[in-house]
């Protein structure tokens, strides 16, 4: 079962969809401190970019003036391309748009099932690799998938081990086999972790004007 992307924090969401939305309307950050300070919020350039950068969480409060400080719909802020975790309810995109009109969330939770079997099967290999790792085990699984065209970390190992059918003890080939499977995963999980840092630099210039 190939594991899905995982779930995005509303959090993030809302703060990147915020961030867009600003730039889009070629508004500074202290504009948008102006308008929601004509609504009673005690917000700055400081408090805005502190949400933008992920350094301050928006209440529920704020998220509800939110659209009429930008002059959007509801539906433009927690717009996201897969499901998104609101404090550990996983809603998906079709329930973040019936959440966005009022509506009644159906199957909001799906998602969330998914994710529990995908991890009650995991293998003790998967479990101790994802511990050297210091990743939780979901994670390990959708790391191994996109290493190895959606195989996980025990059908890499079996499929490797074919290939030395033969050269020796079982165990001591399963062993080594398993090593070098971990180490590929670090060298990706590093590499992926750096690409990451590289884009929010990109994204977040230190510089920017407030």
């Amino acid at each position: 079962m190939l594991v899905p992307a995982r779930p995005k924090p509303c959090q993030v969401v809302i703060r990147e969809n915020l961030r867009r939305i600003r730039q889009a309307k070629g508004q500074r950050r202290e504009d948008i401190a102006i308008q929601a300070r004509s609504l009673g919020l005690r917000w700055d350039a400081a408090t805005v970019a502190g949400i933008e950068l992920g350094r301050r969480h928006i209440s529920a409060g704020e998220l509800l003036l939110l659209p009429t400080i930008l002059d959007v719909e509801l539906a433009e802020l927690i717009e996201a391309a897969r499901s998104v975790d609101f404090d550990g309810a996983v809603i998906t995109e079709h329930g973040l748009r019936l959440m966005a009109r009022g509506r009644q969330l159906d199957a909001a939770t799906q998602v969330l099932s998914l994710f529990a079997k995908v991890e009650a099967s995991a293998t003790d290999a998967e479990r101790k690799a994802a511990r050297k790792l210091g990743l939780g085990v979901l994670d390990l699984i959708a790391l191994a998938q996109r290493a190895w065209n959606r195989r996980r970390l025990d059908e890499e190992r079996e499929k490797r081990l074919a290939l030395t059918r033969g050269r020796g003890e079982i165990a001591r080939r399963r062993a080594h086999v398993t090593r070098a499977l971990t180490s590929e995963l670090r060298e990706l999980l590093e590499s992926e972790r750096d690409a990451a840092a590289n884009a929010a630099r990109a994204t977040h210039p230190e510089g920017e004007k407030e």
